[in-house]
């Protein structure tokens, strides 16, 4: 009996020598044990070593992130349209303007970049229009440089002196001219555009953000065509870093955009 009793005292001594020494008891793991296990370190690494691991998982969660797009909640719906036909050997012609489809897109700028899409090079005549919908008269309607190469292309508002304004609709489009003796046969993709309020305008971003920082933000806020414009400008200033090209990618799915999306993926980026 008595040599049972020391028995027991001894293995409560040494548990109690295990806690004071700050070490785990047998048989538990802390948080970052298990971690490190995960990530392949060795049980004796060093603190030093165990952050050094904690902060390259943060920065690859980072990189693998995708920006969401939160439609806004007030206003009306988008309308986008968009255009399709079958031209030489089969091939469809399909034009589509890089836009939501059930919701208007909004902006934070008065004179925003516009992209839109074709599927494939042309070299027919290609007018932009953008009318205020409570208007008469066009603001813009002009004819834009061709031929065009298959792609995303771009539209600077900036080019043609109009301004948009808070609480105004507008609607943007892009036609591809089949025949101009009959403009009913005109190829058109079309959408609306709506200047944000100030109160629906992020604080946390400015103009010397990081383009896809801007782009995260943009797109959580609702900010559709400040989102699609930055990620854009990026890749034009830098066509080899792909990271770029997927957060817009995951943009135009979101939007059912697939086409495009898919055409970006294997395409030579022009924006």
């Amino acid at each position: 009996m008595r040599y049972i009793q020391l028995t027991i005292v001894m293995v409560i001594l040494g548990l109690m020598a295990g806690g004071v020494s700050g070490k785990p008891l047998p048989g538990k793991e802390t948080k970052e044990d298990k971690f490190i296990a995960r990530n392949g370190a060795k049980s004796g690494s060093t603190v030093e070593e165990k952050e050094q691991h904690l902060v390259q998982s943060a920065k690859m969660e980072k990189a693998t992130r995708m920006p969401v797009y939160k439609p806004p909640k007030r206003g009306a719906p988008g309308g986008r349209v968009g255009g399709g036909t079958r031209g030489d050997a089969g091939i469809h012609l399909m034009t589509h303007v890089l836009a939501p489809g059930q919701v208007r897109g909004l902006t934070s700028q008065d004179q925003p970049d516009l992209y839109w899409y074709v599927s494939k090079s042309t070299n027919v005549p290609i007018e932009f229009t953008l009318i205020d919908e409570d208007g008469i008269e066009p603001l813009v309607e002009t004819r834009l440089p061709s031929p065009v190469e298959a792609g995303i292309q771009r539209i600077r508002l900036s080019d043609f002196g109009v301004r948009l304004s808070p609480e105004k609709m507008y609607r943007w489009s892009v036609a591809l001219i089949l025949d101009p003796e009959h403009r009913s046969k005109d190829l058109v993709a079309s959408a609306r555009i709506q200047r944000a309020l100030p109160s629906e305008v992020p604080k946390n971003v400015s103009e010397h953000s990081d383009a896809v920082e801007a782009t995260f933000i943009h797109a959580e806020a609702g900010l559709w065509y400040d989102a699609i414009a930055a990620i854009s400008r990026a890749i034009k200033e830098s066509p080899e870093e792909t990271r770029l090209q997927q957060i817009r990618n995951a943009l135009l799915d979101q939007v059912n955009l697939e086409e495009v999306a898919r055409f970006d993926r294997i395409a030579k980026k022009k924006f």
